[in-house]
């Protein structure tokens, strides 16, 4: 299955509102771990497919932490602006949006890169990133500060997403450490 094909799938799916995605999100919120353990049990066609709620969770949802923390702050935005703009200015959303979205996107293609495509996909994520929140502070909108703190917060947030809603299933296996003197 190519990348191209599950990120279409995905699509599909979050638009099509089938009872998946709702037997999926309340266990989520209510039952922290719950999921986990189904999909170990191997019961995971009720469920919406972990990278797929991982997507939907951190990409979806990074709005609403710029939101929160721009409210939180409430710092004004440069006086030189050269365009306008009605939110705070601490953190830049833009730098905090970017930095969730590349780590999303390399997170659930890693899987499916060769290893010499690797490399180049990380430099590339890296330059959007860096490209991004160097043209807010050139066109004035955020100080620099503002942008470390968007990327920052970018990174804190996808490693929660991680942490809550891993892309992929844990399996017994994986869990289980190698017992000392086996890899060799």
């Amino acid at each position: 299955m190519s990348f191209r094909h599950l990120i279409g799938d995905s699509f599909l799916d979050y638009f099509h509102f089938d009872s998946k995605f709702f037997r999926t999100i309340l266990p989520l919120l209510f039952k922290p771990g719950w999921l986990t353990l189904e999909y170990m049990k191997g019961r995971r066609k009720s469920y919406v497919e972990p990278f797929k709620l991982f997507l939907v969770i951190s990409v979806e949802l990074m709005g609403f932490v710029t939101e929160v923390a721009k409210r939180i702050a409430g710092r004004p935005r440069p006086a030189t602006a050269m365009t306008d703009a009605v939110s705070s200015s601490f953190p830049s959303g833009h730098a905090l949006g970017v930095m969730v979205g590349v780590l999303a996107l390399l997170t659930v293609a890693w899987p499916f890169t060769g290893q010499r495509l690797r490399m180049p996909l990380v430099v590339l994520g890296a330059a959007l990133a860096f490209t991004v929140g160097f043209s807010r502070v050139v066109l004035n909108v955020h100080h620099p500060s503002d942008v470390l703190a968007g990327w920052a917060l970018g990174f804190l947030y996808y490693l929660l997403c991680v942490r809550l809603v891993p892309p992929r299933p844990l399996t017994a296996v994986a869990e289980k450490p190698a017992a000392l003197d086996s890899v060799r």
